[in-house]
């Protein structure tokens, strides 16, 4: 073992040659003021799958659920560059983290630059000998891992080897049988869909497990205690981190369907086909198949059962995560059964910012409130609108029309706040609460409508046509870009269909109101997210002026040898095209030689005219002169006689 000089890691072994882009990451880390893990510094260069994987700041939530802190001793195998690594810094609790690339290792150790209580190795897991066993064992990058270490079973009996007897071993992979992989999105080490299900027998050492197959490796291992938690979209970027036991529920259709939204979502390239993901996902959830169709696995393995309880909640149902806004705005939504009440509690991430405000927004903080089961309005709506049936859409929507319109507080006083949700020239006015309407957050409760997310707030009030804009605009957006079922043309656009809801809605709506609520909604991201309000704004123009069949097409066919051949065919189609363009080069150049010839040959003409007739006048000429002498003689003889 040997200390490397420019970063301090402890090198092990001999360390993977890895070509990566770990240099530029390491200049951008080292750069930020901003290290932590929410770091939106560190966010903003983020423009490649890459610099997406180090510094997204989805990245920890995947270990949040999780109860570790001061005290834990945590072994993280497959650190990377430190996404993760910094996190469990965070905690307080002592880190070792062993990552195979010496390059990335330097990432991960100015990652977490200032923590005394994190060390970084360099090098084979199997030249790590610990001198005092783990409290956890994370193996979070399992498959990169394995594919360093000899596959997740080897991978596994290394991260028992290190763990104390009442320790547990967190492992997070992606599922064989997901959703993702079972719509044909590309995976992410091959790079096409379906390989996971195909051909993982050709790459052993990266292939998935299925939830069935995963379960038995870990208790034939000894981890026969099991907790799993399902990341959606996925282990490496979650927002949402679902429980196994929500998976029993009376509501797990309408309940995970609302706390997941896109099961799909976030994916870099189309899916090789055209489906309703969301869709999709609630059919499997209401078979039954819903753990085992999960794109991805949190899995929490222990040689003792009791172990798990201290470091999961087991009343959660579900943890969701704010981490892509400004991060004065971020914070935790858990909803867990609290006896016989399922309730939702909403918690600040970083408290100590001071009074979530900024400028004309501000956002509510409720520690805890009832969770109101049933389907919400949005999912009533495109249920309505995947059976075609507008006269329901309808009806939802007027009722959604009439609660806004039965809260308005009234015409604005001169001197109202002004704001991009507030016009000056505005005339009804919604309460400040009101600022988001989508349809999500309306649920139905007998003949009442509840308005139960009021989390942003718009000081003096929000516009109610530009509310009324946005709830449409977002729910039109859902059924064209999710390839939501609907009754419309699939030309569509999503601006027109906005106005087509808003005509169901009973309610005046134009293009002039759809710019206006684009225009307020770029700022209003700004404000939230930290975007550009001027990018926002374009990304809405160009959204609301596409059709579903102008959206990304699908990557590939529904087979990898079609989608290859068509690759090839596509390419020979370059080719052509390139060949019909040389040629139509050469035929205008002949047309243009073409044209030069035919004038020089009118101009010969011309001159052949021209000469023609200076030979008449020069013939004309010469017989004048000819006879000049004789009519001469016979004036002169005229005169003398």
């Amino acid at each position: 073992m040997y200390v490397d000089s420019a970063s301090g890691v402890k090198v092990i072994g001999e360390p993977l040659a890895v070509a990566d882009e770990s240099a530029r990451l390491l200049e951008i880390v080292a750069a930020a003021a901003d290290r932590s893990s929410t770091s939106r510094l560190l966010a903003e260069q983020i423009d490649d799958w890459p610099t997406r994987q180090a510094l997204s700041p989805l990245r920890s939530n995947l270990l949040r659920p999780l109860v570790v802190g001061p005290g834990d001793r945590v072994l993280e195998v497959g650190a990377g560059t430190g996404a993760l690594t910094r996190y469990l810094a965070e905690t307080g609790a002592d880190v070792v983290a062993v990552e195979a690339g010496l390059d990335r290792a330097r990432v991960a150790a100015v990652r977490c630059e200032g923590f005394g209580n994190v060390e970084i190795l360099a090098g084979p897991l199997a030249s790590y000998e610990p001198d005092a066993p783990f409290d956890l064992v994370v193996l979070a990058g399992a498959r990169e891992a394995a594919g360093e270490s000899g596959g997740v079973p080897a991978l596994v009996e290394a991260a028992l080897a290190a763990l104390a007897p009442d320790g547990v071993v967190v492992l997070a992979l992606e599922n064989q049988l997901g959703l993702r992989c079972l719509l044909g999105y590309a995976e992410d080490f091959q790079g096409e869909p379906w390989v996971g299900i195909e051909a993982f027998q050709i790459q052993r050492a990266v292939r998935t497990y299925s939830r069935g197959a995963l379960g038995r490796l870990l208790a034939e291992s000894g981890l026969t205690g099991q907790r799993w938690l399902y990341p959606f979209p996925d282990h490496r970027f979650p927002t949402v981190v679902v429980s196994d036991t929500t998976y029993d529920e009376s509501d797990v259709v309408s309940f995970v369907d609302q706390m997941v939204r896109e099961p799909c979502g976030g994916h870099e390239q189309a899916s090789a086909l055209i489906a309703d993901a969301r869709g999709v996902h609630r059919v499997l959830l209401d078979a039954g198949l819903g753990r085992d169709i999960a794109n991805s696995f949190l899995v929490l393995g222990a040689r003792d059962p009791e172990a798990l309880d201290r470091r999961l909640d087991p009343q959660v149902l579900a943890w969701r995560y704010g981490s892509q806004r400004a991060r004065v705005w971020q914070h935790t939504t858990v909803v867990r059964n609290d006896g016989d009440v399922r309730v939702v509690e909403r918690t600040r991430a970083h408290p100590g910012d001071g009074r979530p405000e900024r400028g004309w927004v501000s956002q509510s903080q409720p520690d805890k409130v009832k969770y109101l089961p049933g389907w919400n309005l949005e999912q009533l709506v495109m249920q309505a609108a995947a059976d075609h049936d507008t006269a329901t859409m309808g009806q939802l929507l007027q009722r959604w029309r009439r609660h806004l319109e039965s809260v308005l507080t009234g015409a604005p006083g001169d001197d109202h706040p002004v704001h991009p949700f507030l016009p000056a020239d505005s005339e009804l006015v919604l309460p400040a609460r009101y600022l988001d309407t989508n349809l999500d957050n309306f649920v139905p409760q007998g003949d009442e409508l509840i308005f139960i997310d009021d989390e942003w707030h718009a000081e003096g009030g929000v516009d109610f046509t530009l509310a009324v804009a946005r709830g449409l605009a977002y729910l039109a957006r859902e059924l064209i870009v999710g390839f939501r079922e609907h009754p419309w043309s699939p030309t569509i656009t999503v601006d027109e269909l906005t106005l087509n809801l808003a005509r169901l809605a009973a309610t005046d709506l134009d293009s002039y109101d759809l710019r206006r609520w684009q225009l307020a909604e770029g700022e209003f991201q700004a404000v939230a997210h930290g975007a550009s309000a001027a990018e926002v704004v374009d990304e809405l123009a160009t959204l609301g002026r596409s059709s579903r069949l102008e959206l990304a097409p699908p990557r590939a066919l529904p087979y990898t040898l079609l989608h290859r051949e068509r690759i090839r065919l596509g390419e020979d189609l370059l080719a052509h095209r390139a060949e019909l363009n040389k040629a139509e080069e050469a035929h205008r150049v002949l047309t243009e030689e073409r044209a030069r010839r035919e004038a020089l040959e009118a101009m010969i003409e011309q001159l052949k005219k021209d000469t023609r007739e200076l030979n008449a006048i020069r013939h004309r000429l010469n017989v004048m002169e000819s006879r000049w002498p004789l009519r001469l003689y016979r004036k002169v003889k005229k005169l003398i006689s």
